[in-house]
């Protein structure tokens, strides 16, 4: 038994519901004074990387980049893909997900942008 757990809605929860768990989940952009709103993922780097593999983060960036688009404008496409390289995992936990992810994702006008209203409560 959990009393407590921080979970993602876009993975934890849908799989608890999935597997018919009795969930009760409280999104912390409902507590967003007490839980301050916060971007994930998040990459970080340093100057020292940047100026010794710098070409190597910018690909690493655009390929990362490209797959979040590519994500949201096909989530079952990607969800396909996903499923067959980890046929370990529930093709409908996957397809869910992936569903779920691209909704939260196209509302941003662009990806790896913050917006100052969500960091303004750091």
């Amino acid at each position: 038994m959990v009393d407590f757990a921080w979970v993602f809605e876009g993975w934890e929860v849908i799989d608890g519901k999935l597997r018919g768990l009795d969930l009760t989940y409280l999104p912390l952009t409902a507590y967003k004074q007490a839980i301050p709103d916060y971007y994930t993922p998040v990459f970080i780097t340093n100057e020292e990387m940047t100026q010794k593999i710098g070409d190597l983060v910018k690909k690493f960036l655009a390929a990362t980049s490209k797959g979040y688009n590519d994500a949201i404008a096909d989530p079952k496409g990607t969800g396909d893909n996903l499923a067959k390289a980890t046929p370990e995992t529930s093709k409908d936990l996957i397809q869910q997900s992936q569903t779920y992810l691209a909704k939260q994702q196209s509302r941003r006008a662009t990806l790896g942008r913050s917006e100052a209203d969500s960091l303004a409560n750091l």
